[in-house]
């Protein structure tokens, strides 16, 4: 006879455990919640949070690097159409400004840059960006730059109180990446 577990299914619990962080975020401060909190909030055992996390941070990384995948799928044209990918990012925002608030309250964005930079990565195996001075080996600091500075534009936005719109950030955004994608080595 099979039994049918009560246990939610590995995608489904980390869900629910991500969703329970968030909730419990707009709570509380991030340091100050627990793992009982999370597995209570989620309805999930302790031994399934552990099982799919070591620590709350990598709840929130997951999360971002989850959403940052999803959105390259709906929303990036091509890997060489740098200002139309900063517009898009910046007109389909994946993150409210709620959670921006709060991962600036409990100074959380570096685990934003970190999956924002992961999830370039990732996406650049499916599809190749240009190449910077034309040597694959210079990728990562590409990634980290794109994912620092678009990190510290959503800071500094959430620092304004949101009052620029997000076809005003989507230009500051430009702005900052004008020019990139040059592969002459900046000679121009």
């Amino acid at each position: 006879m099979n039994r049918i577990s009560k246990q939610p299914r590995p995608h489904v619990t980390e869900q629910l455990i991500a969703d329970a962080l968030l909730a419990l975020m707009k709570q509380y401060p991030f340091d100050d919640i627990t793992i009982t909190q999370i597995c209570q909030e989620a309805q999930v055992s302790r031994q399934s949070y552990y099982r799919n996390y070591n620590d709350k941070q990598e709840i929130l990384y997951r999360y971002f690097k989850e959403r940052w995948l999803t959105f390259q799928e709906a929303y990036v044209f091509s890997p060489t159409a740098v200002q139309e990918n900063i517009s898009s990012v910046c007109r389909h925002l994946p993150f409210s400004k709620e959670l921006l608030s709060i991962l600036c309250r409990d100074s959380l964005l570096f685990i934003l840059e970190q999956a924002s930079r992961d999830a370039a990565v990732e996406i650049s195996r499916k599809m190749p960006f240009f190449p910077i001075l034309d040597d694959r080996k210079y990728d990562l600091y590409r990634y980290t730059f794109i994912a620092s500075t678009f990190t510290s534009v959503l800071y500094q936005w959430t620092l304004n109180g949101f009052q620029e719109s997000l076809e005003e950030l989507g230009q500051i955004t430009k702005i900052f990446f004008a020019g990139f994608g040059q592969t002459d080595g900046g000679n121009q």
